[in-house]
């Protein structure tokens, strides 16, 4: 077991000393992104379970976890309803650069390839 930890610790300093070497600015860039992400979603969270926060430990943790099985089941239901292969914003932008790309004009660039 212990060897299993040590080979598993040795690789995992060898993959981030090449992470940091070849994608140092995409880490720096990730982290930037991440922390106002997990930010915005941990005051969501705890906006919502505002009700339960002043209930004993036990039953705060029950309403927790009723109040997160109902959002997952409500927004199955919701996905289970929409057909699209696409979700609707993504498709409005989509639809919009297609519109924009109908003036294009290809022009060739000689042998085989157009530019």
């Amino acid at each position: 077991m212990m060897m299993m930890g040590l080979a598993w610790i040795m690789c995992h300093e060898e993959v981030r000393a090449v992470c940091k070497k070849k994608c140092g600015f995409l880490i720096m860039v990730s982290k930037v992104g991440g922390d106002v992400l997990m930010n915005n979603l941990s005051e969501s969270f705890n906006s919502s379970i505002l009700i339960a926060r002043d209930k004993p430990i036990i039953t705060m943790m029950e309403w927790i976890r009723s109040y997160i099985m109902g959002r997952f089941a409500s927004l199955r239901h919701k996905c289970s309803l929409y057909t699209a292969n696409v979700m609707p914003k993504p498709q409005k932008r989509l639809d919009k650069e297609i519109e924009k790309s109908a003036n294009w004009i290809p022009v060739w660039a000689g042998g085989q390839s157009l530019k």
